[in-house]
């Protein structure tokens, strides 16, 4: 498992490497092409791409990367050469390298799973002179010359295979297996359009899954299956419904940002049965009641409420949850619930503005019927007063803490919203009208998330008076956020897409080399860092004692009492 995780990081950093345009290829620059059409997993970087946005030879400077050389010369003395300087080992820099993985048919334990990372070879005799010198270092290991390549069994079950066009290591050694991934005969995975639809898309990283072989992998275990059967049984979804689903995974690095995606592409079956269940877009719009000033997180959600009736209604499953519903409530039903609110919310979270205040938050929930909310609110009976059109819900006093003033929540139905707030002032600005950007782009889905680490990390001590946090975890969270190079996070799910645009602090600098800077930078100053990481696990088991006493203190009280 150590040469795995070094070859995992060796894959990041081969993907740094610097490139010549002298170099020329002895095959195909694209692994991809020897992946067989069955894999299970297949991870792609774009190494063309990531050269014209990082640095290496800065990378090469930094104390990570020595210390990691030094590592691997203990741990994989093989890959060495590789890890120095890349294109003087023979590999071609200009091409696609990652690796792939496949579960067996039979397969008994993860020691199973069919593995293999593979490297374009430019200069087959360069690659072979580096191989030559860096298997001197790598303990019993014998280069055997087969028909067509030559391999090496390495420590771990792991194999180097050298061919003319591939690098590999690789968790088998069966010699069809083997031609075949250097010299392809068969179907490769871009048989499977998915994949290629993944592919053309050209992105600097790219995961790619299948989840039939994992399926069929369930399927054939007595337990899981019968699970997953009962599962689908309850849910009144096909069996088939479980083939031919995928998922994708993508990393984009520009200038001053980063991009990222994940497509869930589903079968038709499943989305036929749960496509209802998510809008393509809120049915309010929220940007016009979250206040935008000093807004330091925000979340949208959403879902069709007359989507998810009609699923539940199909498999007659309505019924059961109307009495469910009557009991909590008379005269409460899904339907009255689905007449009653849009199924979407949007909220917005503000820093204090001073140490003795809270956090302000402000929620706006989506409104089909005024007189349906005027209802329920009317449920909670003496829990909640007036105060002109406003409604108050006052906590109760805390056991913990007699002397803190029990928290209020503030609301107001207002057009097509019920606003709640912990602030009124906050709760004023939202009836007042807003004009937030930042919500307006994420209820354009059925899912958002924004984070503004600026407004968070200004706000580390006013916030530490409200969770509270102690001490060393404060100490710990101010020391962390010197090394944070992200400055806001923005995340929006639409149909089967979520894509998330990372903001860095430095727009003039590529986002690859900016996470690259703080990293090293951290890893420099490891030692004060873990001597925090050990200071607040002390505390909080410190605080384990604490909470204990005070349980007991609050026992005695109500016991007298």
């Amino acid at each position: 498992m150590k040469l795995l995780a070094v070859l995992f990081t060796a894959a990041i950093i081969f993907s740094l490497g610097s490139c010549s345009e002298g170099a020329t290829s002895t095959g195909s620059s694209d692994i991809s092409n020897a992946i067989p059409s069955d894999a299970t997993g297949v991870f792609l970087m774009n190494t063309k791409q990531l050269l014209e946005k990082a640095d290496y030879a800065t990378l090469k400077e930094t104390s990570f990367f020595k210390d990691f050389i030094q590592e691997a010369k203990k741990e994989a003395p093989e890959m060495v050469p590789f890890l120095e300087d890349p294109e003087a080992a023979g590999i071609n820099m200009a091409g696609n390298m990652g690796l792939y993985f496949s579960l067996p048919e039979e397969m008994k334990n993860g020691k199973d799973i069919e593995f293999a990372f593979m490297l374009p070879v430019a200069d087959k005799a360069k690659m072979d002179a580096a191989v030559t010198i860096a298997l001197k270092e790598a303990k019993g290991a014998t280069p055997e010359t087969k028909d067509g390549y030559t391999i090496t069994a390495l420590e771990s079950n792991a194999f180097l295979i050298q061919g003319d066009n591939i690098l590999a290591f690789t968790t088998f050694n069966d010699d069809a297996k083997v031609k075949e991934l250097l010299n392809p005969t068969g179907e490769s995975i871009h048989s499977n359009a998915n994949f290629a639809k993944h592919l053309k898309e050209n992105k600097d990283v790219l995961f790619w899954m299948s989840a039939d072989p994992i399926v069929d992998m369930l399927l054939k275990n007595p337990q899981t299956a019968m699970q997953i059967r009962g599962g689908l049984g309850f849910a009144q979804i096909p069996e088939e419904g479980l083939k031919g689903n995928y998922m994708s995974f993508f990393y984009d690095f520009e200038k001053g940002k980063m991009t990222v995606g994940t497509d869930f592409d589903f079968s038709d079956i499943l989305v036929r049965e749960l496509g209802d269940v998510f809008p393509n877009e809120l049915a309010v719009d929220y940007s016009k009641y979250i206040p935008a000033d000093n807004l330091a997180a925000s979340m949208t959600f959403g879902i069709n409420s007359a989507g998810v009736l009609n699923f539940m209604a199909k498999r007659g499953l309505d019924k059961m949850v109307d009495q469910y519903l009557t009991m909590a409530m008379p005269n409460l039903d899904l339907g009255k619930i689905k007449d009653g609110i849009t199924g979407d919310m949007a909220v917005g979270v503000y820093a204090p503005a001073a140490q003795e205040n809270d956090p302000a938050i402000v929620l706006a929930l989506g409104l089909k019927d005024k007189v349906f909310m005027e209802g329920l609110i009317a449920l909670a009976g003496s829990a909640i007063t007036k105060d002109g059109d406003k409604y108050v819900f006052t906590g109760q006093q805390s056991m913990m803490d007699p002397t803190a003033t029990p928290m209020q929540f503030f609301d107001v139905i207002k057009d097509d919203v019920i606003l709640v707030s912990n602030s009124n002032t906050h709760l004023d600005k939202a009836i007042a009208g807003a004009n937030n950007e930042i919500v307006g782009n994420l209820q354009a889905g059925w899912m958002g998330m924004f984070v503004d680490y600026n407004i968070i990390n200004d706000n580390y001590d006013l916030i530490a008076n409200y969770l509270p946090i102690n001490p060393a975890d404060l100490s710990m969270s101010k020391l962390m956020s010197e090394y944070q190079s992200i400055s806001t996070v923005k995340v929006i799910a639409k149909g089967n897409k979520l894509t998330g645009e990372t903001i860095m602090k430095d727009a003039t600098v590529n986002s690859l080399k900016s996470l690259i800077q703080p990293m090293d930078k951290m890893y420099q100053n490891r030692e004060q860092l873990e001597a925090e990481m050990g200071k607040e696990l002390e505390d909080e088991f410190d605080d384990f004692d604490d909470f204990d006493k005070k349980m007991n203190e609050v026992e005695e009280v109500e016991k007298n009492t």
